[in-house]
């Protein structure tokens, strides 16, 4: 019997007769009294509760969001900054290209030079003379083959910091997709999880009045 006494208890109390018409000399008046009284305290509660709650974690939310942005902000400026500094570094290689091709044209040119005048006038020269002018056509075509090989070396190089640019690049873009994507889903999980604590609210407020003596 007093498993179903709240069951019955709350019947009573939906019938609209029943408070004009009992007399009100019975037990049941207090037990139903106090029983609306408790729903009422008990669904108060509840509602604080959930306002404490909602107001606490909108609170963190709004706390630990600046946060995160302010942290992919820095790390899209470090990026950034790095993007700059590659195509500063980028801009330096290509002139130090152009100086290394002008070195090696003039090395040519001076190679062509020695080895006409070594035509001209190998046959005047003493055995002395030609090894000598022989050793510096070797320096030079030495320091040409030097200046071609800079040359390929540092074509590699451009060629690695062209493809670590291209990843700054793609990095950069791919962070402020994540940032923008992030800022969304934030909003959109606050929106949601707004609309159930509005829901869960509603649930009590009908529950309650269902409940509640008319």
């Amino acid at each position: 019997m007093n498993d179903y006494s709240s069951e019955c208890v709350v019947a009573l109390g939906k019938v609209s007769q029943f408070w004009t018409t009992y007399d009100g000399f019975y037990c049941e008046v207090d037990l139903l009294s106090q029983f609306s009284k408790n729903i009422t305290h008990t669904y108060s509660n509840i509602i604080s509760d959930l306002s404490v709650l909602i107001t606490s974690l909108r609170d963190e939310e709004k706390e630990r969001l600046p946060r995160i942005t302010n942290s992919l902000n820095e790390l899209v400026n470090d990026v950034e900054t790095i993007k700059t500094k590659s195509a500063l570094i980028s801009s330096e290689m290509e002139m130090f290209q152009e100086t290394i091709k002008k070195f090696q044209n003039k090395i040519k040119e001076t190679s062509i030079h020695v080895t006409t005048l070594n035509e001209a006038i190998m046959e005047d020269l003493s055995i002395s003379n030609k090894n000598t002018l022989n050793i510096v056509i070797e320096k030079l075509f030495g320091i040409e083959e030097i200046a071609s090989n800079t040359l390929l070396e540092h074509q590699k190089l451009q060629n690695s910091v062209g493809e670590t640019k291209k990843e700054i690049d793609e990095l950069l873009i791919f962070s402020k997709n994540e940032i923008k994507e992030f800022s969304s889903y934030s909003q959109n999980e606050i929106r949601k999880f707004t609309k159930s604590i509005d829901t869960i609210t509603s649930t009590f407020i009908a529950l309650f009045k269902l409940v509640r003596p008319s």
